[in-house]
């Protein structure tokens, strides 16, 4: 039997370029992606290892100070990364001092389980600086690096969470320690002797208020909670967050792109696809008995309603982010201080009068509704600035 050859297929030079330069294209978001979805695993042990090593008063302090370490992030980032943004630079730098309290906060957090003031202490240290890094590599586009120190986070967390079920539950602080100072070494490529310089102050100083109104919504809730509900309640609403940050990775890349000025179609399409799959996923890992495993008690006060509210606030996020984003790049700073400033106003207004209400659920609902106010908000000021 003949075997039936058909014409050659000849493949040009360019095209594997072209098709190599597209898979590039893609790979590139989805590594950022995928890095700091997996470095959101840390708030999630942390909340865990507290809930092992540290009694009930002690794991409300380990919820509200990683809340206040997300905040000090964000000022920081404010300053040191979205200031320089909006004035035009590409590649924020950051300094090398921030190794030190890095370390510092690695060597008090190794120590989490002698006292609480340690591991607190500790997070309020380490955690910004690692989160600062992240934001680095996802604006310089360090996808190699990011991938590697996710990597290495993962490998802790996943290290220290087995540790704290075992008698010597105490080490797991200094592995988890470990692991976050060696995921802020490999991001050393963001540091540098002559890190970028702040915005101009008509520029940086509105970002920065903004970030500290909004940010301020966090810690301020968890702090309500805790008074009102009890310890164990903002403990709840915590570890809560902590598994709506698994959609914080998608949420972070698409307004960092966006503000950057050379966001793409497909750094849009990546984050937004990635962002519904880590929805989809919150609800399924929510549902599994891994979450009340790792928590607790403090895990009753899940449901698979709060689950579907938890991912739809998260999606209405997204939907701000686009005409937040446009004012930004537009220069229009001052506009979006004060729709940030109305909405965190809403946001904490409705949610603590829903956690009042209707507890860990109510306060959720709070937030997606103060959160969908935004939006309209955010389109009735781009409206407004297009009759300009």
């Amino acid at each position: 039997m003949d075997l039936q050859l058909g014409p050659p297929v000849i493949v040009r030079e360019g095209q594997i370029v072209s098709a190599t330069a597209t898979i590039t294209r893609f790979a590139r978001p989805v590594l950022l992606l995928a890095g700091s979805g997996i470095s959101a695993i840390i708030p999630i042990a942390t909340l865990s290892i507290a809930t092992q090593t540290l009694g009930t008063s002690g794991q409300g302090v380990v919820a509200l100070t990683l809340a206040v370490a997300a905040y000090a992030a964000q000022l920081t980032g404010a300053a040191l990364i979205e200031g320089p943004l909006a004035a035009g630079e590409r590649e924020p730098s950051l300094s090398w001092w921030l190794i030190l309290p890095a370390a510092v906060g690695a060597a008090l957090l190794a120590f989490g389980a002698v006292n609480m003031i340690f591991a607190a202490t500790g997070v309020l240290l380490l955690y910004p600086v690692l989160e600062l890094t992240r934001v680095s590599c996802v604006v310089r586009n360090q996808a190699r690096t990011e991938a590697r120190s996710a990597a290495t986070i993962a490998a802790a967390a996943v290290a220290a969470l087995l540790l704290s079920r075992t008698p010597v539950s105490g080490s797991a602080w200094a592995v988890l320690a470990l692991g976050g100072f060696a995921a802020v070494l490999l991001r050393r490529g963001t540091l540098s002797g002559r890190p970028t310089r702040p915005a101009p102050k008509g520029i940086g100083r509105p970002i920065i208020a903004e970030t500290a109104v909004t940010g301020s919504v966090q810690p301020l809730l968890v702090a309500v909670i805790s008074a009102v509900l009890g310890p164990l309640a903002a403990v709840g609403f915590r570890a809560l967050t902590s598994l709506g940050s698994l959609m914080s990775p998608a949420l972070g890349f698409l307004r960092l792109r966006l503000l950057s000025h050379n966001a793409g179609r497909t750094d849009r399409i990546v984050a937004l696809t990635l962002l519904v799959v880590f929805g989809v996923a919150v609800v399924v890992v929510g549902e599994t008995p891994l979450l009340p495993a790792l928590f607790g008690e403090a895990w009753e006060y899940s449901s698979y309603f709060v689950l579907i509210v938890l991912v739809a606030w998260r999606l209405v996020v997204a939907a701000a982010t686009f005409p937040f984003a446009q004012l930004r790049r537009e220069g229009r700073t001052t506009t979006v201080l004060a729709v940030r400033t109305v909405t965190s106003i809403l946001l904490l207004v409705f949610s603590v009068a829903g956690a009042h209400w209707y507890g860990v659920t109510g306060a959720f609902t709070g937030l997606l509704l103060a959160e969908a106010i935004s939006v309209l908000l955010y389109r009735w000021a781009l409206a407004r600035s297009d009759d300009r």
